[in-house]
């Protein structure tokens, strides 16, 4: 094997780690943005059962 092989095997090698980097960093965003929207749901849920509770009543399909 030659310089030039190993040099392009290395380069290779080093572009495969940059882009399960890059995958893993988008995959980590998505998981903390997927976080904070059930965060969101989660305190939207707990308000609007405090509303219901202190209404006495539940929402009107109605109104």
């Amino acid at each position: 094997m030659n310089v030039t092989a190993i040099a392009n095997s290395v380069m290779a090698m080093r572009q495969e780690q940059l882009q399960q980097n890059i995958s893993m960093t988008a995959m980590k965003q998505a998981a903390n943005q997927m976080e904070q929207m059930a965060d969101m749901l989660m305190q939207s849920a707990k308000e609007a059962q405090a509303i219901t509770k202190n209404s006495g009543g539940g929402f009107s399909v109605y109104a």
